[in-house]
């Protein structure tokens, strides 16, 4: 409402916003994508705009203590209130959707998960764990030591050069282990 108002008077050159929330502070002051962002990056857009017709505007965002003697602090408090509860017409950010995606994503992945029982294969002591769209501290550990994380990623995927492996993907390269046991390990 205060952008509507400082275009609609053209002698409107400095706008000064208080706050009692930290966060949302840096949030309108830092565009970068992030999630729940849609009316910080919107005020954003619109402030930029605003600063840029005129090289004379001024915008002030300052953190106040809440409730501290500012007599407009309970009607902006109520009209904070009341704009949380209008209808968003704009549409979702890709930060939104990209939250959505992985939130379904995890979902769909845990049930699928749970209901795979028992648990069995190659990689079962691995599937042991429910699963995660995050690596693991131990696979993050990891992360400088390439040919170890390959290996070890190879190895819970049932994809390392193993007997197990040889027999089915390459069959033609006898599954036996050099020390005798069938099938190597």
């Amino acid at each position: 409402m205060a952008i509507a108002k400082a275009d609609s008077l053209p002698r409107t050159h400095h706008i000064h916003i208080f706050a009692n929330n930290v966060l949302a502070i840096k949030m309108v002051s830092d565009p970068k994508p992030r999630q729940e962002q849609l009316l910080a990056y919107t005020f954003y857009q619109y402030m930029l705009q605003w600063l840029q017709k005129n090289l004379v505007n001024t915008l002030r965002v300052a953190w106040y203590l809440g409730h501290s003697d500012i007599p407009e602090n309970e009607q902006a408090d109520q009209l904070a209130k009341e704009i949380t509860l209008l209808p968003l017409s704009l549409e979702p950010t890709i930060t939104h959707n990209i939250c959505h995606a992985r939130k379904c994503l995890k979902r769909d992945w845990t049930i699928l998960w749970r209901n795979s029982s028992p648990h069995q294969g190659s990689w079962a002591i691995a599937n042991q764990i429910l699963p995660s769209l995050n690596p693991t501290p131990y696979f993050l550990a990891l992360v400088d030591r390439r040919e170890l994380f390959e290996r070890l990623l190879q190895c819970k995927t049932g994809h390392s050069y193993s007997g197990e492996y040889y027999r089915r993907f390459v069959p033609s390269v006898d599954p036996a282990c050099l020390c005798g046991e069938p099938t190597q390990i």
